[in-house]
């Protein structure tokens, strides 16, 4: 390796094509002038002393503000200098990297209680982001004696330090089980970065950085410890667990230190890492695009978009349409890593995700998403049933529910986390919008240990008009549940909402909603509204419930009280079922009514076009036991514990050829006046269309055999997304395949 400083991130040919590029792009232009704007303040500002960043004792103590300090001044004077060469940016980035190569460390001496005690953290990690960066930019400004003392603190003060913590065998104190979520990777990426801005001056630094890159998929990969209740770090379709905000952060640092490390290197040297790409679509599909901008799923301690990560993404080479789509609409500041890759990030193809499916499934960390389309201002509603800890709540079965560009139904989000609030509040059950028992819901130190069962997202599946999914969140709740299943049935201007629930012993259920900004109505019926944004929330069942008002915290404002909602039957019970429905259109018309029956209940959704019915039945509950839950349902005999169907408006219920749709939920059997509708000996959950291209989909023991009625005018088959291929039964007018993998 023969590189001249600089070559992290620019070297002199970027450096030229930078210069020519900003006489003919006029909004690159625009970004260097705010770009020179940053540095200019930065001139100003002075050095702050290690007396200060030290005199509080916690992990991290004061170091806050020298941190970021040299982490922006490397990052504005230095770009400054390499553009301009004006040496007044080049010396005052000397002067700042000479100042805090003199502190003694680089770290709260908090973290000296600790047993044993620690020697880096997040804040070592900006040093080094700061140090490496800067010495790149201004080398030629040094002198050898100058470039000695900074090459010196580096590696004492933060690359050795880090890498002794994190980890060298001989010395190493953290595991990817203890701190393996964010902080490994942004404390282990950035010392890795400084190994790369001083590896013609160390005779250990490349092999440092090579370590550091080559242990990166473990990261990436790590499965969770079942003896310590710790979670996987990324679902197989590329969700960070701690969510949008922790996955912005760690995953960014990594493409940092990735894009210097390939500079260095070249990009064959780089790690593979499959699951990248799908970092970059699970961030896709958690945001929600407005008007005015991007939302996001604001799970665990989310709130900014990941536009961080996505630009970095596509920085390091991976390139995606619809990743420069959300870079676009992102509110995230123009960094000058960003400006530096500008041609990458913002000139190429971008389109919104049309193409994609209008869901998200993320079964490894329990969410679900599904919207109406990728439009700007439609309807979005997220179910999470997942792991706790740390930065992720204690919100197993909370739902959120954006429309028309607003929140509509949210939790209560978070607030900073030297307040008391936030592991005492915002962090438990009643900031979400869960159930509660006796108003207890998950243990309040669950956010501390972890759960020893953790809640699980199961049967995702949207088809045609219909989109289902359900929460199991009995695991975090076992301690009050012995069953606490939330069931979410989106079909067309309804969102259903079905609770079945189950406790040790007679109590008060109460079941909470978290609004965003206003509520309006009495009785069963409720407005929920947000600016232009609104819906209708009907209490279907039970009839009568309780409802009261409690004090929450505001987001943010944790000195700030904010209302909710709590609904609950007026008898205390050990088994109670709650049925809500979530009318978005509510000028659309749709009719919904329940009718209760002695051993089902059957909500009937109605508009102008269609009809359905959803029979929840109640043998199916466990109630049981050595006993099918057979169940007569009307027209209709089933084992299963969900059945919809929906039909032409206005059709004869006993004609088969007028349905539209049908979904089974945990069901070996359906038939419709005798005849068989569905068949499978083992229970599966399954959606399909009838019309002459059907379509199937379906969850259950992959390779038994399912029969269908997919009705005679069916020419075509496809099951989850392929075409089918089967065997029919021409007298009974079934179709018969064997279950295939799932998608």
């Amino acid at each position: 390796m023969t590189q001249t400083h600089p070559y992290l991130f620019l070297n002199s040919s970027g450096i030229d094509g930078l210069r020519r590029e900003l006489q003919t792009n006029q909004n690159l232009s625009q970004h260097w002038f705010e770009m020179v704007d940053q540095a200019d303040q930065l001139l100003k500002e002075e050095c702050i002393s290690e007396d200060y960043a030290d005199a509080s004792n916690s992990q991290h103590g004061n170091y806050g503000a020298p941190s970021n300090q040299i982490y922006k001044m490397a990052d504005y004077l230095g770009l400054a200098y390499a553009i301009t060469g004006d040496k007044k940016y080049g010396e005052k980035l000397k002067e700042a990297l000479l100042y805090y190569s003199q502190y003694k460390k680089w770290f709260g001496k908090g973290c000296l209680d600790y047993d044993p005690p620690w020697h880096s953290e997040l804040n070592t990690a900006r040093f080094l982001y700061g140090f490496a960066v800067g010495y790149d930019y201004i080398y030629e400004l040094l002198t050898e004696s100058e470039r000695r003392q900074i090459v010196d603190a580096v590696v004492r003060l933060g690359i050795l330090p880090t890498l002794e913590d994190w980890l060298f065998p001989e010395t190493r104190i953290h595991a990817l089980d203890s701190m393996g979520h964010n902080w490994w990777s942004v404390c282990l990426s950035q010392a890795g970065l400084a190994a790369l801005a001083i590896i013609h001056d160390h005779s250990e630094a490349g092999k440092w950085a090579v370590a550091i890159s080559e242990v990166f998929p473990e990261w990436f990969n790590y499965q969770g410890n079942v003896l310590q209740n710790k979670s996987i770090n990324f679902d197989r379709n590329g969700l960070f667990y701690e969510g949008i905000n922790y996955a912005n952060y760690g995953v960014s640092e990594y493409l940092i230190f990735r894009i210097a490390f390939q500079n260095v290197f070249g990009k064959e040297q780089a790690p593979e890492i499959p699951l990248l790409r799908k970092v970059g679509d699970a961030l896709v599909n958690t945001c929600y695009p407005t008007s005015n901008g991007l939302a996001i799923i604001e799970f665990n301690d989310g709130h900014s978009d990941a536009g961080r990560c996505v630009k970095a993404l596509l920085a390091a080479g991976f390139d995606d349409p619809c990743l420069r789509w959300y870079a676009a609409k992102s509110s995230h500041k123009m960094t000058p890593l960003d400006f530096i890759h500008y041609s990458q990030i913002f000139d190429g193809p971008a389109y919104r995700p049309a193409i994609r499916p209008n869901a998200g499934e993320f079964p490894d960390v329990g969410w679900a998403v599904f919207r109406s389309s990728w439009d700007d201002d439609a309807t979005l509603v997220a179910i999470k049933s997942g792991f706790t800890w740390n930065h992720a709540h204690a919100d197993a079965g909370s739902f959120v529910l954006f429309h028309k560009g607003k929140r509509l139904i949210s939790d209560s989000r978070n607030c900073s986390y030297a307040r008391e609030e936030y592991q005492s509040y915002f962090c438990q059950s009643h900031a979400h919008n869960v159930v509660l028992f006796n108003g207890q819901g998950q243990h309040g130190e669950d956010i501390y240990y972890g759960v020893k069962a953790p809640g699980k997202i199961h049967d995702f599946m949207q088809l045609g008009d219909c989109k289902y999914v359900y929460a199991d969140a009995t695991g975090p709740t076992l301690r009050h549940f012995l069953r606490n299943y939330r069931h979410l049935l989106w079909i067309g201007n309804v969102i259903l909402i079905y609770d079945d629930l189950l406790t040790y012993e007679p109590g008060t259920i109460e079941w909470l909603l978290h609004y965003s900004e206003e509520i309006s109505g009495s009785g069963e019926s409720l407005r929920i509204a947000n600016g232009s944004s609104s819906a209708t929330m009907v209490r279907l069942y039970p009839e009568n419930q309780e409802v009261r008002e409690a004090d929450g915290l505001d987001d943010h404002k944790p000195d700030q009280l904010r209302k909710y909602l709590v609904f609950s039957p007026r008898e205390q019970k050990r088994e109670q079922k709650f049925i809500t429905a979530v009318l978005i259109d509510e000028d659309a018309g749709t009719e919904v009514r329940l009718k209760e029956g002695e051993t089902f209940l059957r909500v009937t959704i109605g508009d102008s076009a269609v009809e359905t019915e959803i029979y929840f039945n109640l043998q199916a509950d466990g109630r049981k036991m050595h006993r099918n839950s057979c169940n007569r349902l009307d027209n209709w005999e089933t084992d299963a514990y969900i059945l919809a169907v929906s039909r032409v408006k206005g059709a004869d219920p006993q004609d088969y050829a007028k349905i539209k749709q049908i979904l089974v939920s945990a069901g070996s059997f359906v038939r419709f006046n005798g005849e068989v509708v569905f068949d499978c000996l083992a229970k599966a959950t399954c959606s399909f269309t009838l019309d002459e291209q059907a379509e199937v989909s379906i969850k259950g023991h992959v390779g038994y055999t399912a029969r269908l009625n997919l009705g005679a005018n069916a020419r075509r088959i496809m099951v989850n997304g392929k075409t089918c291929c089967s065997t029919v039964d021409s007298q009974a007018d079934l179709v018969e395949f064997v279950i295939p993998e799932q998608l």
